[in-house]
This record gives structure tokens, sequence and C-alpha cells, in this order.
């Protein structure tokens, strides 16, 4: 995303590092990210904290780490693949994961709509079609149930 931002930015470079690519060259990160530094500082703010969280998750911090695992019996950790009956994913991580890939659509639909890749009118046309008519009905309570079926308990106590 940040490689075809910089392509199409006005930098000078930008022809240089294109071929590169083109010839199956990397361009590094800190292409884009030194171009943004110089030339939107109140952009780079934005991305140099977005940066800083999607690498904690790339290079595996104990937190993000230990989003993988559960305290199973015995107090005993689990990891999300241990089970050996099937594959168990704990859900949140799952959580965590929705949220990151929503994060990063976001990230990219503002992107190539500055690149002037795809208009806003676009991109509400194909989100409108992505999304479902009808909400899903949900299979666990709300948090509001949860609440309203300890108050009525507590009701039922006194």
């Amino acid at each position: 995303m940040d490689t075809a931002s910089y392509f199409c930015s006005n930098d000078t470079k930008r022809n240089k590092y294109l071929n590169d690519w083109y010839n199956d060259k990397v361009v590094p990160n800190s292409v884009y990210r030194d171009f943004i530094k110089q030339s939107d500082e109140v952009e780079w703010e934005k991305l140099k904290n977005y940066y800083k969280q999607l690498s904690k998750i790339n290079h595996r911090t104990y937190r993000s780490l230990a989003y993988s695992y559960a305290l199973g019996s015995k107090e005993r950790l689990v990891y999300e693949g241990a089970n050996s009956n099937s594959f168990m994913i704990l859900p949140h991580a799952i959580a965590m994961y929705y949220a990151l890939i929503g994060n990063l659509i976001c990230h990219f639909v503002t992107k190539i709509i500055d690149s002037k890749i795809i208009s806003s009118a676009e991109i509400k046309m194909f989100w409108d079609e992505a999304l479902e008519k009808e909400d899903e009905e949900r299979r666990f309570i709300s948090p509001q149930e949860v609440l309203k079926r300890y108050l009525e308990e507590a009701d039922d106590i006194t």
C-alpha cells in the first residue's frame, strides 16, 4: 500500500524506485517513510504510531504472542493450535485479528483514494455491495443482555 502510494507521489526518485521494483528489486519501507517524514509531518505522526503497533504483531512481542495462549485445565498454558482432537483458535485472537484486518482495509482504502486510483463514490458502491443485506441473528447474548440477566437475578435474591 505504502509503496503504491509512493509511486503515485511527486517525489523525484519515484521513477527510479518503480523501475527497481519492476526489475524485481526490493524497495525498502524506509523510502516511503522518509518521503512522508519530509513531506507531511502530520501524516508521519499518525503513521509512526500505526507502524509501531503493526510491528508488534509482525515481530510477535510478548503481548501479541500471549494472545495465542489460554489457561487450560490444571492451570496449564494451552496454545491455540494444541488441541489434539481438532484445531482450536481462541476467540480473543480471532477478534484481535479481525480488528487488525479491518484497520488495514481502512488504511488501504484511504491510500487508494488519496492516490486517485479509485474514487470514494466507487469505494462506497463496492462497500455497499460487500455488506450483507440482513444482519446475521446473534448466536451469543449481547453485553446488554448479560447486564439485564444479572440485574434480574439480583432482584430475585432480595
